[in-house]
């Protein structure tokens, strides 16, 4: 209904507009818009909420907790101000002399808290999980060519290692089928001590000289 008529006062009073005002407030605090329009020749005579397309004025109190203004001056409070109240109030006077009405538009901007802004906002939390899958993504791709880079050297260093040979191994792939290189053992010096003659012993050497 308001609304309705702050159209048609639109439509048949001469109204000037000015430009928007922009105004900066924390979430949760209490906001005050001041009104541009009324000045010395303008007497303020209501608010109009573009978010909720609504007037405010003293013949419509309109959520008086949230909303409340000064009538001389105009100026708005809203009290704990939330992202829904984020946009365009228009504060309309009228002038003292004649019919006609002036009005500048205040443009409130809800400033809010980064830490609850990257817990709770739904592109900030996209990002995140878009940022940790990339690099997820090439952390995986890492441990993939720095793996298949270890399995390649070791490859090659097998390679090396089968190619090159030792000079007793090679030596012992050139020997005959037939030779056996194998090292005397006692057994073997005790057959030799008994096919070789023996030295006269001191006995042998007595019992020659008593025939004598």
């Amino acid at each position: 209904m308001y609304a309705l008529a702050f159209l048609l006062i639109v439509a048949v009073v001469p109204l000037t507009w000015a430009v928007t005002l922009v105004q900066e407030v924390s979430l949760g605090d209490t906001a005050i818009l001041k009104c541009p329009s009324n000045d010395e020749n303008h007497r303020f005579q209501f608010w109009q909420l573009h978010t909720e397309n609504l007037v405010i004025s003293p013949t419509n109190h309109y959520n008086k907790d949230k909303y409340k203004y000064d009538v001389l001056t105009g100026k708005l409070h809203i009290r704990g101000v939330s992202s829904n109240e984020h946009g365009l109030y228009t504060c309309v006077c009228k002038h003292i002399t004649d019919n006609s009405f002036f009005s500048e538009t205040v443009e409130l901007l809800v400033k809010r808290d980064w830490e609850d802004v990257y817990e709770t906002d739904p592109f900030t939390n996209v990002f995140r999980i878009t940022m940790t899958v990339v690099l997820l993504i090439i952390l995986a791709a890492l441990v993939f060519v720095i793996y298949n880079t270890w399995l390649d050297r070791t490859a090659r260093f097998r390679a090396l290692a089968t190619d090159e040979e030792s000079p007793d191994e090679a030596g012992s792939s050139h020997r005959t089928p037939g030779t056996n290189l194998r090292p005397l053992t006692s057994l073997d010096s005790h057959g030799l001590d008994t096919e070789l003659p023996r030295p006269p012993s001191f006995t042998d050497i007595r019992l020659n000289n008593t025939g004598i």
